[in-house]
């Protein structure tokens, strides 16, 4: 029709052109008419384009709403807002447990029911949220789809239809811009490749020895400080362990201290030693905090600030945004400067460089010129700095809580790991790197449980550019155009049972059968902590470092912190947790990635030890009085060979 319209239009305008010239005379009331009727003709084509577009427009809502209606979904009180009416019902995240946002809301354990009722009971493959009634406001509703199966995650990963990232990824990209994260193509695989170099085993060794020698000379000094302190003997344990994390990742992949736990300690010495003064010492520090922050406290603050931007859609940012993001590239751009300046320094001396670490992999060069132009350096180096310690700190803060009110397990660790510190049949120093990755099977164990219930990857979130649809073995789901995509290790980990979902889509199963598998679940819950779980790789589901070719790079440091940092605390101290925070639980809450609630442990040093470090003393005494009377009977013996 439109085109009928155009034609009108251009036959209409030759007519006039004719006229024009056949009647010289009479011009101006041709030109009038002939106006009037173009302009009739053009509000006619623009009202037709509009009505057009509003049916197609009808038809498009039409779809969707048939499609979110084929998708199952849990069921909603409210027919307007549809699923977001119990979002905002959702409780804060409890001020005394969260360090980020007064006013965060833990939806967390909505989804987690949700995922509970729709895949772990009813044996569906993924559900569907709507934020407002796609039938009452479809020019309004907003999709996202879990996929909870894994069969189905590795669908969504491959499929050329879901490549974009999302919103939040725009609104961070002030923090992973020109970053391995969010490149494609070429630089990807440039980036993937130089990055990957890194993590090697000499590297994992590193992380080790580091993670050893912080832990002895920083972190274990301050759990013995925080025993003298009677009033409050409990270390924030959160906040210790951000700090940690920090720390050991800037020696390890910059060979820079950032110096997190030691502004943590200072400020705790501080609080305890001039605990009246206290209140003033803390408006002076609070005055100085914008002149002078830490790494760690300007990447809790632009965590602050991206959380602000996505909840009004990109819409408003923070003024302090834009200056924490270049006070944290100030503090990359040191590092990478400094890094420069020692490469620089060992060819001028001829030195080589024994401990390469992940900056020095990003500073190669081919033919004389560098891989990595300036921005990608800095972009990759701020990516590794933030998400390299975030999502760690997660996965360790959970699994001291977890050891917290499991002494058993705690028992177990030890039998395993104790040799290791023995002087006579191990080091000493307990195990190496090569002991905990392939001779502590528990310690495995306990890792990988760690792992399943505590994964460091949040959620992996992809975009429908189109009307898309997922087909595996199990299960067919076609999703509307703009549907947002999730997968989360931390939900199909915990609740996804492909036994469960084979039994509610095959009913020839016998009750017996049913009966036998219902008990075995209600016998082992996946949401319970059980190192001695037997898991079936090939069907359960099981990637805490993410899925597909673009998986966590630097999953294998991650593992080697953990390890050595569980081994070492468990076998010089005692865990004790809070009576109130093991009455009230583990807080898990979503921000950037998954965050666990602050919580309080009291480290005690272990009687084993105590008397260790007696027995040594005693030891060291009796060797000192055996050369003093040695000496002394030298002395008798020379002074009667005199005689």
């Amino acid at each position: 029709m439109l085109d009928l319209f155009a034609t009108a239009t251009v036959t209409s305008l030759l007519k006039t052109t004719a006229a024009i010239g056949s009647t010289e005379g009479s011009l101006a009331p041709i030109i009038v008419g002939n106006t009037k009727r173009l302009a009739v003709l053009v509000v006619v084509a623009i009202c037709y384009y509009i009505v057009y577009k509003f049916i197609d427009k009808l038809r498009e809502w039409k779809r969707h709403y048939l499609l979110v209606e084929a998708l199952p979904s849990p069921d909603t009180a409210n027919s307007w807002l549809s699923h977001l009416s119990a979002i905002i019902a959702c409780p804060n995240v409890k001020e005394n447990k969260n360090h980020l946002n007064k006013n965060q809301k833990n939806v967390w354990p909505l989804i987690e029911s949700w995922c509970k009722e729709m895949c772990y009971q009813k044996g569906h493959g993924g559900f569907l949220i709507n934020i407002l009634s796609p039938s009452r406001l479809p020019f309004a509703s907003k999709c996202f789809f879990w996929a909870i199966d894994y069969e189905l995650i590795k669908e969504v990963v491959n499929h050329p239809d879901l490549q974009t990232k999302g919103s939040t990824y725009d609104n961070s990209k002030s923090l992973i811009d020109h970053s391995v994260l969010i490149a494609t193509g070429h630089d990807w695989k440039r980036m993937r490749k130089l990055t990957a170099k890194a993590f090697s085993n000499t590297v994992m060794k590193i992380t080790h020895d580091a993670s050893i020698r912080i832990l002895h000379d920083k972190v274990f000094p301050y759990f013995d400080q925080k025993q003298s302190n009677t009033d409050n003997p409990y270390v924030d344990l959160v906040k210790l362990i951000g700090r940690f994390t920090l720390d050991v990742l800037g020696i390890v992949s910059f060979s820079y201290e950032f110096g997190g736990v030691d502004e943590l300690v200072s400020s705790e010495t501080t609080k305890f030693c001039c605990d009246s003064n206290y209140n003033e010492h803390q408006q002076q520090q609070e005055q100085q905090h914008e002149s002078k922050k830490t790494a760690h406290q300007i990447m809790i603050e632009i965590t602050r600030d991206i959380i602000i931007t996505n909840r009004f859609r990109g819409l408003y940012t923070p003024k302090r945004m834009d200056k924490n993001v270049r006070d944290l590239n100030n503090v990359i751009n040191t590092v990478v400067d400094t890094k420069m300046q020692q490469q620089q320094c060992n060819i001028n001396n001829n030195k080589s460089n024994n401990n390469i670490d992940l900056l020095d992999h990003l500073l190669e060069t081919q033919n004389g010129a560098p891989i990595l132009t300036r921005e990608e350096i800095v972009g990759n180096t701020k990516l590794f700095s933030f998400a390299g310690h975030d999502t760690t700190t997660t996965t360790l803060s959970a699994m001291f809580y977890e050891l917290g009110r499991s002494p058993d397990i705690v028992e177990r660790l030890r039998e395993e790991i104790d040799p290791y510190f023995d002087d006579e049949h191990g080091s000493g120093c307990g195990p190496s790197y090569n002991d905990l990755r392939g001779n502590c099977t528990y310690v495995n164990k306990v890792v990988r449980e760690i792992l399943r219930l505590h994964p460091p990857a949040l959620f992996s979130r992809k975009s429908a550019t189109k009307e898309v649809v997922l087909k595996t073995s199990k299960f067919q789901y076609v999703l509307p155009k703009n549907t947002e995509v999730f997968m989360g290790p931390w939900i199909s980990q915990r609740y996804y049972d492909s036994s469960s979902s084979s039994k509610n889509i095959n009913n020839n199963n016998t009750k017996e059968e049913e009966a036998a598998a219902e008990k075995l679940q209600r016998k082992q819950p996946y949401d319970v902590f059980d190192p001695d779980r037997t898991i079936d790789d090939e069907n359960y589901p099981f990637f805490p470092f993410a899925v597909g070719a673009r998986n966590c790079v630097g999953r294998e440091m991650a593992m080697a912190e953990i390890r050595v940092v569980l081994a070492q605390v468990v076998y010089h101290y005692d865990l004790i947790l809070k009576p109130e925070d093991r009455i009230e639980g583990l807080e898990i809450y979503v921000v950037l990635t998954l965050k666990v609630g602050n919580y309080g442990m009291k480290f005690v040093k272990r009687k084993k030890i105590e008397e260790k470090k007696v027995n040594e003393a005693i030891q060291d005494f009796n060797s000192n009085n055996q050369v003093m009377e040695s000496g002394n009977q030298a002395n008798q013996h020379d002074e009667s060979s005199n005689i």
